[in-house]
Order: structure tokens, then sequence, then C-alpha cells
């Protein structure tokens, strides 16, 4: 037992190394302008930091500050049943609601 406890140190130490390796490997060209502005949009909304108004009620502030702390260029509540099919908008944080207007979830699209 005190064998496993001592390696696993070593194992965590050696996979982090392994996976810096792999990260040194890939090329590093250049892309298309418009390809490094769509990750760019992309990476502007984590929606973990809008999540802390979870249960909150979706006010035009509320939502606004989940914006804002997400990243995202765009906000959309979404009321039960309603969908957002065809519509594709980089950077944009979409928070779930029940009947009530109340935040269930909140995810970037």
């Amino acid at each position: 037992m005190a064998d496993a406890r001592a390696s696993l140190p070593t194992c965590l130490a050696l996979a982090l190394l392994m996976a810096g390796s792999a990260l040194a490997q890939v090329p590093t060209g250049t892309a298309p302008a418009a390809a490094d502005t769509r990750l760019q949009q992309r990476r502007t909304c984590d929606a973990l930091p809008a999540q802390i108004y979870l249960g909150w009620q979706a006010t035009p502030f509320v939502v606004e500050q989940a914006r804002q702390a997400s990243g995202a260029t765009w906000a959309w509540p979404l009321e039960p049943g309603v969908g957002i099919k065809g519509v594709v908008v980089e950077g944009r944080l979409l928070l779930g609601l029940d009947a009530a207007g109340m935040i269930l979830s909140a995810h970037c699209a």
C-alpha cells in the first residue's frame, strides 16, 4: 500500500510531462484570420462563472450580469419549450429558464 502512495506523485508528474511534450509537438503554422476570429469568439464564452446565477430570477439586470461573468457577446434567456434551431451565434450564453423565469441552466453555444 505504501508503494502505491509513493508512486502516485511520480505518475502524476509523468502524466504532466507527457502532456507538455505532446503540446510541444503541435505545429505552429499560422491559420487563416477568419478561423482565428471564430476560435477567439468561441473562447469568449465560459458558462462556469455565470452558473452563480442559477436559481435567480432572470431580470434584465441579472441576465446582463451573467453575460458579463461569462464573457459572452450575447445572452439569451430561453423559456421552457422555446428552441433556437438553425441560429448559430458564436460567443453566446444560453440561460435555460423555468416557467416562473428562474435560471435553471447556463451554457455557451
